[in-house]
């Protein structure tokens, strides 16, 4: 399950049942019937926060969860919905990780209760030119001036940021050295050029050439900031994980009910024993990452570092592999008609394909597992 034996015992790999969160998982479901290919703003936010959503990710100290086994819940049946929504980056990740930033600072704080309470939405430009994410190496240069900073920046794929209040950064310095900058969408929307990824997911293009920054824009510097981006890169792979689950989970029930309605010969195709036993397969691996996808949001929540990148990592990776497989054998199973537009099967296919390509394909999670 991970590359190191002992990396398992490192982080709680089980919950203990919590009656309010079923409870919350179920009102959630019921209450976002509907709403996918809506406005997530108009139709989806006010619902989430009635229903405290955003409020449960805050630390406990301020009356929430704090912990990403909330968040994955939200985002499992936000996916199983069909809905695509910036819950994940935003209140599962960033305001996450922002609520650790340890400083005295209003406008922060002014920013991170915003983020709690579904005033505002906060993205992080993960990808620059390659294919995989730029945390720690980004070509974004942050070069200090007699006013603040200047930020020079060519970010691509920024999930919701033409859409976002805020979007953090992560540059370096002159010297080399690793920084996360604060941009307000509201005063940057000239340098971006939005697009749309291949689940519907909007997203943008960032492009800065001595951006004007002040000292407080930039949130974390050296080991601090380091800390900041490789946890938020596991906290958003863990949601994602939580995603594939729910959507996945649909695509087994869309197929259920497939097999037992066709009929052909007279006989529903439920009757057929191969594909019984494809559909089974199907229900295996969809098991295999629910259990990997709760083992990655126990593991955001551990204390070492080292050891959460390798359980997550690991169950990126089972997670991928299972989604390809169940995302194949339901559009097998469905024929021709899986394919149709009036189908649900080909939005939750590319939702899983995109979940899977953010951190890099399986192989890149097989390799940070084993690193």
């Amino acid at each position: 399950m991970s590359a190191r034996p002992e990396a398992q015992a490192a982080a709680p790999l089980a919950f203990q049942p919590d009656e309010s969160l079923e409870t919350f998982s179920d009102m959630l479901a019921r209450s976002i019937v509907g709403k996918a290919g809506k406005d997530w703003r108009t139709e989806l936010w006010p619902t989430l926060a009635e229903l405290g959503a955003f409020a449960a990710l805050a630390p406990e100290e301020r009356g929430g969860y704090g912990g990403a086994h909330t968040a994955a819940i939200a985002c499992r049946v936000l996916a199983q919905a069909g809905i695509v929504s910036p819950f994940a980056i935003s209140a599962a990740t960033v305001a996450r990780a922002l609520a650790q930033i340890d400083r005295a600072d209003e406008r922060l704080g002014t920013i991170v209760r915003s983020l709690e309470d579904s005033a505002a939405v906060a993205t992080i430009a993960l990808h620059e030119e390659d294919a995989l994410p730029s945390l720690l190496d980004p070509k974004s240069v942050l070069v200090r001036d007699a006013g603040g900073y200047r930020l020079t920046a060519r970010k691509r794929m920024v999930a919701f940021g033409a859409e976002a209040d805020w979007m953090l950064v992560p540059v370096r310095s002159a010297a080399g050295g690793t920084g996360i900058a604060l941009i307000e969408r509201a005063k940057a929307m000239g340098a971006l050029k939005p697009c749309t990824l291949i689940d519907g997911t909007p997203a943008a293009d960032l492009e800065l050439t001595e951006y004007p920054l002040r000292e407080a824009d930039v949130l974390a510097t050296g080991e601090e900031a380091r800390r900041l981006l490789l946890w938020m890169a596991d906290a958003f792979a863990a949601a994602q994980c939580a995603e594939s689950v729910g959507a996945m989970r649909a695509l087994v029930n869309t197929t259920a009910e497939y097999l037992g309605t066709r009929k052909q010969f007279g006989q529903p195709l439920s009757a057929n024993q191969a594909l019984r036993h494809r559909f089974v397969d199907m229900e295996i691996m969809l098991a295999k990452a629910e259990t990997m996808a709760t083992v990655a949001a126990a593991a955001v929540d551990a204390e070492d570092a080292d050891d959460r990148r390798r359980i997550v990592a690991t169950a990126r990776y089972i997670v991928t592999r299972s989604a390809w497989k169940v995302s194949q054998e339901a559009l097998q199973m469905h024929g021709a008609i899986g394919m149709a537009n009036e189908t649900p099967l080909g939005r939750y296919f590319k939702r899983l394909l995109a979940l899977s390509l953010w951190f890099g394909d399986e192989d890149a999670s097989l390799n940070a597992a084993f690193a």
